[in-house]
């Protein structure tokens, strides 16, 4: 096997494990909003958290669209 083919391999299989790695810190922040989310159903309500969590929304939006999920292309 030539050096740059190993070269090749070894790029590959550190891009897998660092794609992995940062997967699961994706998969982290979003189960973390969903306890946040969850924990802020309880009690009253004022526009300022109305506010915040529109903001939320349009952000949560921005990455969905980046992803290119259905139904948030004109973001």
């Amino acid at each position: 096997m030539s050096n740059r083919t190993m070269k090749a391999i070894q790029n590959a299989r550190e891009a897998r494990a660092e794609y992995d790695a940062t997967e699961k810190r994706c998969r982290a922040a979003l189960d973390a909003i969903r306890l946040r989310l969850d924990a802020e159903t309880v009690g009253a309500k004022n526009w300022a958290e109305v506010g915040s969590l529109g903001h939320v929304e349009d952000l949560l939006g921005q990455v969905a669209a980046f992803l290119g999920c259905p139904g948030y292309h004109d973001r």
